[in-house]
């Protein structure tokens, strides 16, 4: 039999600014999950409550005909409007859709 030697090298990232990205959205889905461990543990009673993990670390919780929508983010400084804006056009939106009647619950 052969012995395969395997090394470990560490080097220095090219772009400290990707890894402090990837090291950021990494986290947010960290804590995306928590959170979401969180609401199960509180639903967990409710016979119809359904959790839904979203690919863009939201979270919705559908329960009683409500669908509340959770944004989860992390941040390295705090919070300004200009970081939720968009969720929050979003949330318009879905609402808006919601009044029309395409989608169900409120």
């Amino acid at each position: 039999m052969s012995k395969t030697t395997v090394t470990t090298q560490l080097v220095d990232p090219l772009h400290t600014k990707q890894v402090k990205r990837i090291t950021a959205v990494h986290k947010g889905f960290l804590y995306q999950h928590l959170y979401g461990v969180a609401c199960l543990l509180t639903v967990i009673r409710e016979p119809e409550a359904r959790l839904i993990v979203e690919h863009d670390e939201d979270l919705e919780i559908r329960l009683n005909g409500r669908s509340p929508y959770i944004q989860v983010k992390l941040r390295n400084r705090p919070l300004q409007y200009s970081d939720i804006s968009g969720s929050i056009e979003q949330f318009r939106d879905i609402r808006a859709e919601h009044a029309k009647g395409k989608r169900t619950g409120t």
